[in-house]
This record gives C-alpha cells, structure tokens and sequence, in this order.
C-alpha cells in the first residue's frame, strides 16, 4: 500500500490521476488531507503535519508490515513523508520534487535573504532523510518553477536512486513504470528492510 502525503496545494480531491495511475500499477493508495486543509478540522503547523502522517503509518500497521508500506511524499510532503518513514522503520521511500528544507528553498529562491535563511529550520527533508535506513527515490524537474533543481543536491547524497522527470513543478511528467521498477528492486530484494 502506498501512502501518500500531499504537497501545499489544495486537497486530496486534486490526486485522482496519481491515485489511479498508482492503482493501475497493481498498488492499494492512502491519501489524507493534513490538519486544516481540505475538510479536515484543525490547524496546520510542521509538528501537526508530522502527527497527522505518524497517525496514517500507525493505521496502517494494524494491518500491514512495514515492508508493505511505501511512503510517497510532494514538495512539502517529502519532509513529512521521510519523518514518518525513519520514525515507523518503514524502507521505501518515493520523494517527487523534495522540498530540501526551508533554508535552502530561501537561499535559492531569495538569495538578498540568505543571512536570515538560518531562522527557519522548518520541514528538514535533509536531516530526516541522512539516516534513514531502507531505499528511497527521489524524482525532480530541471524546469520545476517551485523548487529549483540544483536545490536537491543534498538530497542526491542521500538518496539511493534518482529520476530526472520532464514538465513543470504542478505537471511533472512521471515515468511510472521507473517507479514501479523502483518499488520491485527495493522489495524484491529485500532492501526495504532497515538495517
């Protein structure tokens, strides 16, 4: 079953067409709606959206192993994703245009503010994921408009496979049948384990 935690735009209603391209790869799809977005109550905050993913893993669990659950994370989702990966031992990992953290996107995005950068420490992709101990893909545009390419270079490091995807930040083209590959390598092979 894949897992997945949305990016900062709008609503679970906006996943269809990933949530059936999933599907169609022969895969069961959770998607959530964090604390204050869509219809869910609540106000959203880094720890909420941390808690509301550890909630969906703790769920899962009642009727899965870890080595059944795949974590997919968007933009902002990735941090969020990885957090509750390396938080539930859970081994496979998808990132689609990965937020690195919000120091980064500021240095990259507003360079005049860099020295300020420092003061948000928020939704550290880059921390969670050094460390994390199953396999992990990270997928990401050159022509992303939003997080800029060169942003993720930390990540790479990090990661253990990697896919240069077409299209913009809202409409990335993905190569599912690179992810499919992705899932039956990390499973098949008993990578998704954790050390």
């Amino acid at each position: 079953i894949i897992l997945l935690c949305q990016g900062n735009d709008g609503n679970i209603s906006r996943k269809e067409s990933k949530i059936i391209a999933l599907r169609d790869m022969g895969y069961s799809v959770l998607v959530f709606d964090y604390s204050g977005y869509g219809k869910s109550t609540g106000v959203p905050s880094e720890q909420t959206l941390y808690d509301d993913a550890s909630s969906m893993v703790a769920f899962l669990r009642q009727t899965h192993s870890p080595e059944q659950i795949i974590l997919y994370g968007e933009c902002i989702g990735c941090p969020i994703a990885t957090y509750a990966a390396r938080r539930y031992s859970i081994g496979t990992l998808i990132l689609e245009s990965p937020v690195p953290n919000m120091k980064s996107i500021i240095r990259y995005r507003y360079p005049m503010l860099t020295s300020l950068s420092v003061l948000f420490p928020e939704f550290d992709t880059v921390q969670y994921l050094n460390g994390f101990k199953g396999k992990s893909l990270i997928m990401h545009s050159p022509t992303d408009e939003i997080i800029p390419y060169t942003s993720i270079d930390q990540l790479l490091k990090f990661c253990s496979y990697h896919i240069q995807l077409d299209g913009s930040h809202k409409h990335p083209i993905i190569p599912y049948n690179e992810v499919q590959q992705f899932i039956r390598d990390s499973t098949s092979s008993g990578f998704n384990k954790p050390k």
